[in-house]
């Protein structure tokens, strides 16, 4: 039975499979507890981290600078595809 970690073929590191020989019936079920309990520790983490936002802060970002930055990508978007014809 093969246990799917992670892809990291990005930096070379290759985690893809652990193989797991012992096969009991409560094996599947606390490798999912396991990995439930660290993704909702590392989400806990990271919001606990990371500072909160005021409504008014986030929408002044997202119509001054998010607006702007896609208009930029779509532009240059645009232009590369004249480019390219």
């Amino acid at each position: 039975m093969t246990l799917l970690l992670f892809t990291w073929d990005f930096i070379n590191i290759k985690l893809n499979y652990i193989n797991l020989y012992i096969l009991t019936p409560f094996n599947s079920s606390i490798i999912y507890i396991l990995k439930f309990s660290l993704a909702l520790f590392f989400l806990i983490f990271i919001r606990a981290g990371l500072p909160r936002y005021r409504y008014d802060y986030l929408t002044k970002l997202g119509w001054i600078k998010f607006l702007l930055l896609m208009l930029a990508v779509i532009l240059s978007f645009i232009f590369g595809l004249s480019i390219w014809n």
